[in-house]
C-alpha cells in the first residue's frame, strides 16, 4: 500500500515498480465491504488496545495462510513495534483507499503467493486492469509473505522482471 502511494505521488523517481502481496483498497469487493461493515476500524483498534502485544500480533497475522516458521518470524518482528505504532499501521491499512493507479506508467510487476487469501486476488486483477505495462505473477508454495515463504522463486521472478525491463 505504501509503495502504491509512493508510485502515484513520486512517479518521476521510478524506473519500475513491484507490488507484492498487497491490496488496492480496503473496500473493493463485496466481501471487503461486508468485513469493513462488520469490523469497523474503531472496533478493531478497541480490540487491539485490550490485548497483550503477543495476542494482537498473533491475531493480526492469523488471517493469512503462511508457513508457521514465517508466521513466527513476522510475529517477532511485529512485537518490536509498540502498541501505538501498530495502531498507526492498522489505521493506515484500514483506511486505505483506491488510488489513481492508472497514472503509473512504469513497468509494474504484481506478485502474489498461490496460497494468499482468495479475497486478495481481485485486488491484484484490479491493479493489472488499472496499470498499463503491468503483469501478475503467482509464486508457488507461498502465501501472504511470498518473498519469505519461497525466496528462490520470488527472487527469480524479480530478476526476470528487472532484466526484461532493463532495470
Amino acid at each position: 500500500m505504501i509503495s502504491q502511494e509512493y508510485a502515484v505521488k513520486y512517479q518521476s523517481n521510478l524506473a519500475g515498480l513491484i507490488l507484492a502481496d498487497t491490496a488496492v483498497a480496503t473496500a473493493l469487493t463485496l466481501s471487503d465491504k461486508l468485513q469493513k461493515w462488520m469490523f469497523p476500524a474503531s472496533l478493531i483498534k478497541w480490540y487491539i488496545k485490550r490485548k497483550t502485544p503477543e495476542d494482537y500480533a498473533r491475531w493480526s497475522l492469523g488471517f493469512f495462510d503462511m508457513k508457521e516458521d514465517i508466521r513466527e518470524y513476522l510475529i517477532q518482528e511485529q512485537l518490536r513495534m509498540d502498541q501505538n505504532e501498530f495502531l498507526n499501521v492498522m489505521d493506515a491499512v484500514l483506511n486505505f483507499k483506491l488510488l489513481d493507479l492508472s497514472s503509473i506508467k512504469v513497468p509494474t510487476l504484481v506478485v502474489l503467493g498461490e496460497n494468499e487469501r482468495k479475497a486478495v486476488f481481485p485486488h491484484a486483477d484490479k491493479m493489472i486492469e488499472l496499470i498499463d505495462n503491468s503483469k501478475k505473477i503467482i509464486i508457488a508454495d507461498a502465501g501472504h509473505a511470498s518473498n519469505l515463504e519461497n525466496p528462490d522463486e520470488f527472487n527469480r521472478v524479480l530478476n526476470e522482471f528487472l532484466q526484461e525491463n532493463g532495470l
